[in-house]
């Protein structure tokens, strides 16, 4: 039988974070101008995702298509190791990156969820030495981004629903899990250890 396994989750943006990765991105990759106009053509589909009339994931496909598709595969990612290293430092919490460290010191396995997008949360992950389980982005034949996510949107069910994926053939023995938000329900009620909002930002 395969060792037994002990696992951290976390969740990335408010979590490991002190803000959302996501705005703070397209803030990144289009300029403030560029976002402030986009966002402000996309207030009625905003509108009506507040208003419970569109669905989280064509919200989300929608700001995607807005900023980035079109886009180079290897465009995107190479944005989003500049954006690691530029921006993220910075909206660190300390609080969260010090559980993170004690985790890795346990020798536990530790997981980054989000329902960020793996363009702009891969190199951070990899840099942290985190296993990420993002929401995947869809290129079509020729590498270019079509603004629609691969799958499932991670977040609520889909979290949980890549975990269980993950974990398939895995002998895992107990399961730490970090989260602020509804998205990461499911994945909290998954864990033996689920903490929620733990961390103060520092």
């Amino acid at each position: 039988m395969e060792k037994a396994i002990t696992v951290a989750a976390f969740d990335f943006d408010h979590t490991l974070l002190k803000g959302d990765s996501m705005m703070a991105f397209f803030r990144y990759y289009v300029g403030y101008w560029r976002f402030f106009w986009g966002m402000n053509k996309l207030s009625p589909k905003v509108i009506r995702f507040l208003s419970g009339r569109l669905d989280r994931q064509s919200m989300k496909e929608s700001v995607l298509k807005e900023f980035l598709a079109g886009k180079s595969s290897k465009e995107l990612f190479q944005a989003g190791l500049e954006f690691s290293e530029k921006v993220l430092p910075a909206m660190e919490k300390k609080v969260a990156m010090e559980r993170l460290q004690w985790h890795k010191d346990q020798g536990h396995l530790c997981l980054m969820v989000t329902a960020s997008m793996d363009i702009w949360t891969k190199a951070w992950a990899e840099t942290q030495g985190l296993t990420l389980i993002a929401t995947k982005s869809r290129f079509d034949q020729k590498g270019i981004f079509t603004g629609e996510v691969d799958g499932i949107n991670n977040w609520g069910p889909g979290k949980e629903k890549n975990l269980q994926t993950y974990f398939k053939g895995k002998n895992v023995e107990a399961i730490y899990a970090y989260g602020d938000s509804s998205g990461d329900k499911e994945m909290l009620k998954m864990a033996d250890f689920p903490f929620y909002r733990t961390f103060s930002e520092k």
